[in-house]
């Protein structure tokens, strides 16, 4: 790969970094190509710097930075190879995350085939304000969607659900319900994880990716 770094030499980390996590630049003229493979690449786009995540689930390609520079337009894209998550399955989360309320609850969604989602309910030790699992019985490459609730604080993203999302070695929405006492009460916010960068999604976002 071709490396372009502001420096006489390249030292073995900052070739590391580079294959991590490569910068391309967005076309004027050309079409626009495609991560082709599973991984990270940031994208220097005409109105800012852009995040580009693929796995084997999953594609997005979301804005993480405003500016203004002389390279080409990309648009945003948030792509689930198995569809929007049914809201059936969301429903069935807030319905648990209501009777261990106030605890908290967690559970993942997964695609094994690409194709369907089904919930996946770890052993876990729920008390008011965090949350152990065991997080294993599923495949990375599987998880879509990572869910747990907050019992009855608020649905904002805390330190600890910043630390856990980055952790993840697969882009991945993740999702958070709160104030879980009723269905009256009961409050939802997402974002997409994509290694170091944490991006809250819309209302418009989350109801393209529920059904």
């Amino acid at each position: 790969m071709s490396l372009i770094y502001a420096a006489a030499g390249i030292s073995a980390l900052e070739t590391a970094t580079a294959m991590g996590m490569p910068v391309a630049l967005a076309p004027i003229d050309s079409a626009f190509e495609r991560l082709h493979e599973n991984g990270l690449r940031l994208i220097v786009a005409a109105d800012g710097l852009y995040i580009e995540a693929r796995s084997s689930r999953l594609y997005a390609l979301r804005r993480v930075a405003p500016c203004v520079t002389p390279f080409g337009s990309v648009a945003a894209r948030l792509l689930l190879r198995a569809g929007p998550l049914p809201r059936a399955l969301l429903d069935t989360f807030s319905q648990m995350a209501q009777t261990a309320h106030p605890r908290e609850a967690a559970a993942l969604a997964i695609s094994r085939d690409g194709s369907r989602y089904e919930l996946h309910v770890p052993p876990a030790n729920g008390q008011a304000g965090r949350i152990t699992y065991d997080d294993t019985g599923y495949a990375d490459d599987d998880m879509v969607f990572d869910l747990h609730s907050h019992g009855p604080f608020s649905a904002v993203f805390s330190a600890t659900d910043d630390a856990s999302d980055r952790s993840r070695g697969v882009p991945h929405i993740s999702i958070v319900l709160g104030n879980c006492k009723s269905p009256s009460t009961i409050a939802c916010a997402a974002r997409l994880c994509a290694g170091p960068y944490l991006l809250n999604l819309s209302k418009q976002d989350i109801s393209e990716i529920l059904q």
